[in-house]
């Protein structure tokens, strides 16, 4: 895929990514798990960046934006997309999912599990002709 291809996947998908870089632990809670005892702006920083992913991700899933009427450059432009957002979605999930950063509603805040949203940008793509 183009240079131009890859920009416009990165550009698209960049707030949603960026959102989960915005989480600092120290690497003590991040080792204990579940057993971490983590403060309440802990607690928040990991709901506010899960959040902020999926607000960004129901957005960029949401925007109609150009329609590619090419069948296999629409395939690329998913698994393109895929394999930008998934891999970094996973590796916080798999720093911070195990985290007891909300007692009830753990759900409320880890909306996409990674298969799910592989499967939610590929529809993005692939559902629009």
């Amino acid at each position: 895929m183009g240079k131009s291809c890859d920009a416009l996947i990165q550009r698209s998908w960049l707030r949603a990514l960026q959102s989960l870089s915005d989480v600092h632990l120290p690497t003590s809670h991040i080792k204990a798990g579940k057993s971490a005892n983590l403060t309440q702006a802990e607690r928040h920083q990991i709901k506010d960046a899960l959040t902020s992913f999926n607000d960004e991700v129901a957005k960029t899933l949401t925007h109609s934006g150009a329609h590619v009427n090419d069948r296999v450059l629409r395939a690329s432009l998913a698994a393109a997309a895929v394999a930008f957002v998934v891999p970094v979605y996973q590796d916080f999930l798999d720093k911070f999912g195990e985290l007891p950063f909300s007692a009830k509603n753990k759900d409320k805040y880890v909306i996409y599990w990674p298969k799910a949203l592989s499967d939610a940008i590929s529809k993005h793509f692939l559902g629009h002709a």
